[in-house]
């Protein structure tokens, strides 16, 4: 279980200004208060036990082998996650707090989704648009990747950011119109990287040092993938 204390840990992801109970892997706490007019404030409860029945409507709903892994369900007071492995998520309706319990045991798991899910909803309900691309700085501006999952979009966005660009965001970008211009606000500071593991590959997560400020978006790339193993 992922562990709290007294010590609130503050930065900004996402477009968000984040209080948090627990600290979460990349977030500054340095960073400018680019996103201070849409506070999240994320507390953690204890391990919890999950219960499966219904308590709003069920907006999704994922199963695996009979069971349910995965349910979003809309409450009286917002949104409630439920997810095998993770734990629950509960998510105020103005987008501004996050209630969390994890299972035993899901340190990774739940933050994982914790960062990839709850907050990217919690930023469109605070009125940003959230796009599933990475996305790098380069000369003031940036530049989105985006693209179905496995193509690369975050190898790319990595590669780019070791041969100089600022770093963004990985996989998750939150975006606003601001002064008649699009910006893009950073994410935390991690990355995927993919590496050989026996036959296949294993996904590990790099720190990385995202850009402090909103920027304007630049240039918008779609990757599609090639009828063969050429680059084109």
């Amino acid at each position: 279980m992922p562990s709290s204390d007294d010590r609130r840990r503050r930065g900004s992801a996402f477009g968000l200004s984040i209080d948090s109970g627990v600290a979460l892997p990349g977030q500054r706490t340095d960073a400018g208060a680019g996103g201070s007019e849409r506070p999240l404030a994320i507390e953690v409860g204890p391990a919890a036990r999950l219960d499966e029945r219904r308590v709003g409507e069920r907006i999704f709903e994922l199963h695996d082998a009979g069971a349910l892994a995965h349910a979003i369900e809309r409450t009286d007071g917002g949104y409630r996650f439920l997810v095998r492995g993770a734990g629950l998520y509960e998510l105020s309706g103005d987008g501004r707090l996050v209630r969390t319990s994890p299972v035993t045991g899901s340190s990774r798991a739940w933050r994982r989704y914790l960062i990839g899910q709850v907050l990217p909803f919690a930023a469109v309900l605070q009125g940003l648009e959230v796009l599933h691309a990475s996305a790098v700085e380069i000369g003031g501006r940036v530049v989105a990747i985006s693209g179905p999952s496995g193509l690369g979009k975050s190898t790319l966005a990595l590669l780019l950011h070791d041969g100089g660009a600022g770093f963004v965001t990985d996989d998750v970008l939150a975006v606003e119109l601001r002064g008649g211009r699009v910006v893009a606000h950073p994410g935390l500071g991690l990355a995927k990287v993919r590496r050989p593991a026996g036959e296949g590959f294993a996904e590990v997560r790099r720190a990385v040092r995202t850009i402090e400020e909103p920027l304007p978006l630049g240039t918008f790339c779609l990757l599609e993938r090639a009828a063969g193993d050429e680059l084109e």
